[in-house]
């Protein structure tokens, strides 16, 4: 099988950068897209430019024969229009593919796991986007290799062009394409919660961010994600050098698993409520205002097992 392409985005971490190649180059993927931002101010940021230069020495020159088409900045455009500008690229050349940045270590399962549903569902207008991280303990070994979500997550995706002909990236109008009930459909605490980082980014010019506005396109096309049965997508980025996971992230270096060669499919695409309930309160921390300010103080000062602080996923998993 012939594995879809991929989109692989950098900036000025070759260290991460390198492990992302490293495990690419086992499936040997024969049509990659490569982008990168350019270095930041000489005077704030003396080392950004070689370290970019570093970065695009390996996105030219990776270790297995493929056709490689660059997207590469001459100055900082920022993280926002940098990635969301090289996703836009990269569907103007193909119908779909697969989406990592430089700190998403993909397992070994994810591009054949992402080939064939991109593959399945291609034509299927309800389903948005294809995850490889799963913010949840995984499946028993006899349930479906995937299941539907709500909830968008950008580490480690795949997509088509006809999803991200619905994202956005300036949202200063999303209330009023929202309508008199926003998000209702997410329930209270969630659509309050997304709500204000909605209103956040729209008031931005231009917008910092970039993931959030594709979780809103989901989220009023009534869009799904589909999410695999164990996690295929481990966050290796967070702490010093990280353009936003600057004080680390919860779930780095969140254990891998394999779902096996032969996919089993669920008989519906209803998102699975367990486990979007289980992604808002272990991933985004939806919960009453008491619980919540516990839960985030555990988690600023990384006190109590890391297991503990995201909802019992430890740091090994079973195959299926």
């Amino acid at each position: 099988m012939e594995l879809a392409p991929v989109l692989l985005l950098g900036f000025n971490r070759a260290a991460t950068l390198q492990r992302v190649i490293e495990r690419l180059a086992r499936h040997r993927p024969t049509r990659m897209y490569v982008a990168a931002d350019g270095p930041r101010d000489h005077a704030r940021f003396p080392r950004d430019r070689d370290d970019c230069m570093a970065v695009r020495e390996l996105l030219t020159e990776l270790p297995w024969p493929c056709t490689v088409t660059t997207r590469f900045h001459d100055t900082n455009v920022g993280l926002g229009p940098a990635v969301s500008g090289a996703i836009s690229w990269f569907f103007e050349h193909e119908d779909a593919g697969v989406i990592l940045e430089d700190d998403c270590l993909p397992a070994d399962d994810f591009l054949p796991f992402a080939t064939a549903l991109l593959r399945r569902y291609r034509i299927d207008s309800r389903i948005m986007s294809i995850r490889g991280s799963r913010f949840a303990p995984p499946g028993v070994p006899s349930a479906p290799s995937y299941s539907a979500s709500r909830y968008f997550d950008c580490h480690g995706w795949a997509s088509w062009r006809r999803a991200w002909h619905r994202y956005r990236y300036d949202i200063s109008d999303w209330r009023s394409r929202a309508g008199s009930s926003p998000l209702n459909q997410l329930g209270h605490i969630s659509a309050k919660y997304w709500s204000r980082r909605f209103d956040e980014i729209a008031r931005e010019q231009p917008p910092r961010n970039w993931a959030r506005q594709f979780h809103l396109a989901h989220f009023l096309a009534d869009g799904i994600s589909l999410v695999p049965s164990v996690n295929l997508v481990s966050h290796i980025g967070g702490g010093e050098g990280a353009t936003n996971c600057t004080r680390g992230f919860r779930w780095d270096d969140n254990p891998t698993g394999s779902i096996g060669p032969e996919l089993r499919h669920p008989d519906s695409l209803v998102p699975d409520a367990a486990l979007d309930r289980w992604q808002e309160a272990w991933r985004h921390g939806h919960r009453r205002w008491a619980s919540r300010k516990f839960w985030q103080f555990m988690n600023r000062w990384q006190l109590g097992p890391l297991s503990w602080r995201r909802g019992g996923v430890g740091r090994t998993l079973p195959s299926q």
